[in-house]
């Protein structure tokens, strides 16, 4: 499970940690990819869901195991601040909060750049029913 800052992951599945899979549509991720290809760097590995963030070497390689390019959590809350706040009042976790934020700048102008083109060609739009005008 390694991927370069500012990868788009646009996985053909989502894994549950269950083993339950669920495909994605794809025509309307081939339109995405479409959409970004030549602009972003474009995953099309699986992607697991996960109830909690994977903090130590054995949870990613277990999530590893599944045979996923990421792990998405869905986290709510407060959570994301005491975890943050756990770690920076702790000085030999700095470093690794600092490259975790320049990770997520990255990933963050990844995902604006990706709004701004799929917007732009209309992606994200419903095609119009059928017997409408536009």
């Amino acid at each position: 499970m390694r991927l370069g800052s500012g990868t788009v992951v646009l996985p053909r599945r989502v894994r549950a940690e269950d083993g339950t899979v669920y495909p994605a549509h794809r025509e309307w991720r081939a339109v995405i990819a479409d959409a970004l290809r030549g602009e972003l760097a474009v995953d099309d590995g699986d992607l697991l869901s996960v109830a909690e963030p994977l903090v130590t070497p054995a949870a990613k390689s277990a999530a590893a195991a599944f045979g996923v390019v990421a792990a998405g959590v869905d986290v709510r809350g407060g959570r994301r601040f005491g975890a943050a706040l756990a770690v920076a009042v702790r000085p030999l976790q700095w470093r690794a909060l600092w490259i975790l934020a320049k990770r997520y700048r990255a990933a963050s102008r990844a995902l604006e750049r990706a709004a701004a083109l799929t917007a732009a060609s209309r992606v994200l739009v419903a095609p119009v029913a059928a017997g409408r005008a536009s």
